[in-house]
Formats: structure tokens, C-alpha cells, sequence
């Protein structure tokens, strides 16, 4: 489903006005955008975690081999230092970041189309307060 189209389906409503038909089609669409991105929201949301999951792996990989390296143990901001220096887990990062934004954008999707939903179901039953 494009979710653009669907977005200029809003604009065209509140530009050019809905009748109660046209409203209650788009209901439904909306409530099919919403079945639809749900699974979207699931496999990101899964995905986001993993990521986070291997970040903190990653992370904890570098912390291990500075802390054991020599006899004494770095302070914790030499540690902290080695840690975001370190390319795998600059990557790492990097790839969290996208993932967590695009969760967040799925979400916010998933809420606009459920507010879309709602409001023209009731535009085609009649209710206009």
C-alpha cells in the first residue's frame, strides 16, 4: 500500500470535503493501512531490539578486551572513550539510530491511520460533531 496516496486522499478530503460514501471508503481504507503496517511495526520493532541487542554486544566486546589488555584496568572514561571510538561499534550505532527511527515513523503512521479510521467512520455514519 502507498502510504503517500493515502496521505493525499487526507488533503483532498479537508481541501475539496468528503460525502458520506467517499467517507466510509475511506474508513476502511485506512483500517486495511492499518492491518497492513501493524506487521510493518512488529517486524521493525523486532528488528530495532536485535540491533540493540548486538550494539550492546558489540559495546561490551570492546569494554572486555580494554579492561583485561594490561595489569592495571583503565579508568571508566578511558573505557567509555574506547568504546565510542570503536568503528564496530560506531556501525553498530549508526544502524540502531535508522532502525529506531523508522520504528518511530511506523508508529506514527500506525497512529494517523487508526485517527483516519475513527474520523471517517463517523463522517459516514452521520456523525459530524
Amino acid at each position: 500500500m502507498n502510504y503517500k496516496t493515502l496521505e493525499q486522499k487526507i488533503i483532498k478530503s479537508y481541501t475539496e470535503g468528503t460525502n458520506l460514501v467517499d467517507a466510509e471508503s475511506l474508513a476502511a481504507e485506512f483500517l486495511a493501512a492499518q492491518i497492513q503496517i501493524s506487521e510493518e511495526v512488529k517486524e521493525e520493532s523486532i528488528r530495532h531490539r536485535m540491533l540493540k541487542a548486538d550494539l550492546k554486544e558489540k559495546a561490551a566486546a570492546v569494554l572486555y578486551n580494554a579492561a583485561t589488555a594490561g595489569d592495571k584496568k583503565p579508568s571508566d572514561s578511558i573505557l567509555q572513550a574506547l568504546v565510542d571510538k570503536d568503528p564496530g561499534v560506531k556501525e553498530a550505532y549508526q544502524v540502531h539510530v535508522v532502525s529506531e527511527e523508522r520504528a518511530n515513523e511506523l508508529e506514527r503512521l500506525y497512529n494517523i491511520f487508526r485517527e483516519s479510521h475513527i474520523y471517517y467512520r463517523a463522517i459516514g455514519k452521520g456523525r459530524f460533531d
